[in-house]
């Protein structure tokens, strides 16, 4: 029996999801949380807020703890800033995303 894989076998780590990722980073250092109290206070495992601050999606098993855990980590930041979706996304887009994105810096 093969298995099966929830996640697309694509990068799921971009600029731009690394520039949301270092948003929710500066927002908590200036709280004074550390990522070990975020995840204890909003219940969250601390690998997942790791991966949303360092814009790298891949530690999730699906897209739908991604939303969810994002979603819940902005809330609790009070911060803005719509889910990127990688996950609808196919590789030549990701790709051109970081290729104009670095451009752009």
């Amino acid at each position: 029996m093969q298995p099966i894989f929830l996640q697309p076998n694509h990068n799921l780590k971009t600029l731009h999801t690394s520039k949301i990722g270092s948003i929710f980073k500066d927002r908590r250092v200036l709280m004074s949380l550390s990522q070990e109290s975020v995840a204890t206070q909003i219940l969250v495992n601390v690998k997942y807020i790791r991966a949303i601050e360092s814009g790298d999606y891949s530690a999730f098993p699906a897209r739908v703890f991604a939303l969810r855990y994002y979603t819940k980590y902005a809330n609790f930041l009070n911060i803005r800033i719509p889910f990127f979706d990688l996950y609808s996304m196919n590789a030549d887009h990701i790709q051109r995303e970081n290729k104009y994105s670095s451009a752009l810096s």
